[in-house]
């Protein structure tokens, strides 16, 4: 409620010490925030100065992440023979192309380029556009496959447009495939407040990008094709 000339470096260290507990990368995307707020009033003259800059420069944040395990190849073939339906997509799409869980529920048949033979996409997290080679497993998949004329289509219709969050998203739908895949999801304590599963099916984009630098391929190529 006070005016924005009045709050100083000490407010934001204030408010950062209230948000003790959540994750570095969480609170460092708050004070993203705040610091875009404060540079557009200070371009338009309501203040002199960013307080979040000077509050970063007297504590700034530590990032960390919490790592991520890979699944082995034993691991992958057993998740999708305990997967079902659109399920199988999804997963062997997370594992031959290194997409993200969103990415691969809503891949539709227009991003398939069977001619070319690749997948390209654009990441709904990052906006960037992503052209992977189709890997001869998932092309055989995806040849299994009902055809369809209508390159709007989803690869996946039953998981498109689903939450990756909650008690019933996709996120937790899968928690549940390794549990029936007998493979143990490694829960516990993150870096923040929230507890953190190793293996998640974000350990199959680490686990294509693992397999890549197993082969040979390079780091530059590799952060292409991770987009």
């Amino acid at each position: 409620n006070s005016p924005l000339a009045e709050i100083g470096h000490q407010e934001i260290l204030g408010f950062m010490e209230q948000r003790a507990g959540v994750a570095p990368k969480t609170l460092s995307v708050d004070l993203r925030a705040l610091s875009a707020a404060f540079n557009l009033a200070r371009k338009l003259g309501l203040v002199a100065t960013n307080p979040v800059e000077r509050a970063l420069a007297i504590r700034p944040i530590v990032m960390q992440s919490s790592r991520r395990d890979t699944f082995s190849p034993k691991q992958v073939k057993a998740l999708v023979d305990a997967a079902f339906g659109d399920w199988k997509t999804t997963l062997l799409l997370g594992y031959c192309t290194g997409a993200r869980l969103s990415d691969c529920a809503n891949m539709k048949w227009q991003n398939v380029d069977i001619g070319q033979g690749v997948l390209d996409f654009t990441a709904q997290k990052t906006g960037t556009r992503i052209v992977v080679p189709i890997h001869p497993a998932l092309a055989a998949h995806l040849e299994r496959l009902a055809s369809t004329d209508r390159p709007e289509t989803f690869l996946c219709p039953a998981l498109a447009g689903k939450r990756t969050c909650g008690n019933n998203g996709l996120s937790a739908q899968f928690k549940q495939i390794m549990e029936r895949a007998g493979i143990d999801a490694r829960t516990e304590p993150g870096l923040g407040i929230r507890r953190f599963s190793r293996l998640s099916f974000h350990s199959l984009r680490h686990s294509f990008n693992s397999a890549l630098a197993n082969a040979g391929v390079d780091q530059e190529t590799r952060m292409r094709l991770t987009g």
